[in-house]
């Protein structure tokens, strides 16, 4: 089986005006499809509306004026009942993840330092609309390319498979050309 991406991830919001101001107006998602709510070609009743993150790849809301969406969370720390942590959109450099740092703090969005994750770089923040826990980052080693086992002590299968693919554990090395982060350290705050 190949996999091309994510088709879509189907989230929920009250509100789909705000959704479309947020993921469209401020994180730069383009607004591609808008269903149902009457559309004679589809028969949900309510709004099903996509946002485009690459060619095939979408993030999808269902309106359900007044549903509870329930309490934020922090992204990455433990919640009972809680199976969804958070999505990680993809940028392409450090670049755009300072851009978008800024986008989403000129809007008053509350979002994290730029943070260093061996062989990604992100930053967090909530969707002001859900209370839905995001992550934008950018690849310092694509690992769908050169993949990473960094874990000193990995499960029985994941050593097995680390062993066959006789993947070596190298950390990444930075070209600080291709992320370089105009105004900030070089490195960004490790968790």
């Amino acid at each position: 089986m190949r996999w091309t991406g994510v088709n879509h991830l189907a989230l929920v919001t009250p509100d789909m005006e705000a959704t479309v101001r947020f993921y469209h107006d401020v994180l730069g998602m383009e607004l591609v499809a808008t269903v149902g709510h009457g559309d004679p070609n589809e028969p949900y009743p309510h709004r099903h509306y996509f946002f485009r993150m690459a060619d095939g790849n979408t993030l999808a809301f269902f309106e359900w004026p007044g549903v509870d969406t329930g309490p934020s969370k922090e992204t990455g720390a433990p919640a009972a009942g809680i199976k969804f942590d958070h999505v990680s959109f993809n940028v392409p450099s450090s670049r755009d993840l300072v851009e978008l740092r800024e986008r989403l703090k000129s809007a008053g969005v509350e979002v994290t330092p730029i943070v260093d994750h061996t062989v990604l770089w992100s930053i967090y923040y909530s969707d002001p609309v859900t209370g839905t826990s995001l992550e934008t980052s950018c690849w310092v080693q694509d690992v769908t390319r050169m993949p990473y086992f960094g874990d000193p002590d990995p499960t029985p299968t994941a050593r097995r498979i680390q062993e066959e693919r006789q993947v070596e554990t190298v950390k990444p090395t930075i070209d600080p050309a291709q992320f370089e982060v105009p105004g900030q350290p070089h490195v960004p705050v490790a968790i």
